[in-house]
């Protein structure tokens, strides 16, 4: 006999329901990351309120989030010694506000019976199935619904002619390879907590069935985009995965490791690839990682500028690195397109630290979830790694909201595993 407490409310059902939107918009969408994260974090307050929940739940902060707010606050003090002081508290403060609302979710989540979460894990898992499905059409389809809804409705048009996008004398849009990239990451980023939600649900074949459709669907639509950092990362947080399930002190003590040498040793790693690899002129890596070589050691060479507290926060927007443009290919690097530098050259030694302070902390903080959820958790934080190690800034708006949502789902598959615990207990 069902235990009433376990019966679906009409509640659960709404909040189903934005999990379900926004997670499959931003798969399909990458740049809609932030509308899904101010979604949800009104919905939360919404339904605290309607059903009458303490809003002290929300003034608790999160150990674990310490570190990461004292980096943000360096960010923002940082305007002090910028180039373009507003220009920094605007990005920064813009980033606060994404971590304050992921903090929101953080802690309704926390707070939400077993059985709404396990109703939010399963329309998650439906979400990034439908999100993955039309992101591998879009990709090996030449993104033919998107261009179909520019030229019918003039919708979802791409930002810049030329760059993202063309048009033919037909008067029809052909938009270029690199445009679903955003999307791309967004879907890694959620594949580890789709599956481990998938876990929490499922057992036996059934999951097995699931787990292989969400991998596959994921190894179909990465490989055959042009985002190569996502095929890293998709390929390190698999790695991770099979360590982490056989060895997972070592998979742990690896992660770590991994994390701290990113974080320290980024700049000369920069001028060994130039300088003494010459990857630059390496005929074996795309014409885009060979400019992100140069990227680097640009970059680099800045960080002696100031190298305790950076040159402040967006202090390199607007500014060149790299090559000069050519006829050939207009990119320009306005940023590092590596986070772990880009720390260096922005905030400094005192950045570099308190970020590679933070990702410990989360590191450690995984180490208190239930076991059989850890694997998943470790293999989420390696694609993390990758996908700041040579793509967007931190500072871009969509990019922040998306390790937020990120983060929030991975929370979700954790309760939602530690819930089945429970039930396997009782049983």
């Amino acid at each position: 006999m069902n235990d009433p407490a376990d019966r679906i409310t009409l509640m659960d059902r709404v909040v189903g329901t934005f999990v379900l939107v926004g997670a499959t918009a931003t798969v399909m969408a990458g740049r809609s990351t932030v509308i899904a994260l101010v979604s949800l974090a009104l919905m939360a307050l919404a339904v605290a309120y309607i059903e009458r929940n303490a809003f002290r739940t929300f003034l608790r902060p999160s150990p674990a989030a310490l570190p990461v707010a004292a980096f943000l606050s360096l960010g923002v003090l940082s305007a002090a010694w910028s180039v373009d002081g507003v220009d920094t508290l605007q990005s920064t403060l813009t980033v606060l506000l994404i971590f304050i609302l992921w903090h929101i979710v953080d802690r309704w989540l926390r707070a939400q019976p077993i059985r709404r979460v396990r109703h939010m894990a399963y329309w998650f898992v439906v979400a990034v199935a439908l999100g993955m499905a039309f992101l591998t059409h879009e990709v090996f389809a030449e993104q033919y619904i998107r261009r179909w809804l520019v030229d019918t409705f003039g919708i979802f048009v791409p930002p810049t002619l030329g760059r993202h996008y063309s048009v033919d004398q037909s008067g029809s849009i052909r938009i270029k390879r690199f445009e679903p990239n955003r999307s791309i990451a967004v879907l890694n980023m959620y594949l580890w907590p789709a599956i481990l939600c998938a876990y929490s649900l499922w057992s036996g074949r059934k999951f097995a069935l699931i787990a292989a459709i969400l991998g596959s669907g994921a190894v179909l639509a990465t490989m055959g985009s042009v985002h190569e950092t996502s095929k890293l990362a998709l390929i390190g947080g698999v790695l991770c995965f099979g360590l982490a399930s056989l060895w997972r002190r070592a998979a742990f003590v690896a992660v770590a490791c991994s994390w701290v040498v990113l974080g320290l040793a980024m700049v000369p790693a920069a001028h060994f690839a130039h300088d003494e690899l010459a990857l630059h002129r390496a005929e074996w890596l795309q014409p885009s990682a060979q400019r992100r070589i140069e990227i680097w050691d640009d970059i680099a060479d800045g960080v002696a500028q100031s190298p305790l507290v950076g040159m402040g926060v967006r202090s390199a927007h607007g500014q060149t690195f790299g090559p000069a443009p050519s006829a050939r290919d207009a990119e320009v690097g306005t940023h590092a397109h590596n986070v772990y530098l880009q720390n260096w050259y922005e905030l400094g030694v005192a950045g570099v630290l308190l970020f590679i302070a933070a990702g410990l902390v989360v590191l450690n903080s995984m180490r208190g979830i239930a076991r059989n959820a850890q694997p998943y958790a470790l293999a989420a934080f390696t694609a993390f790694m990758v996908e700041i190690g040579s793509s967007w800034e931190l500072w871009q708006r969509w990019f922040a909201a998306l390790f937020a949502l990120a983060m929030i789902y991975l929370l979700l598959g954790i309760r939602s595993a530690e819930g089945r615990s429970e039930r396997v207990v009782e049983e």
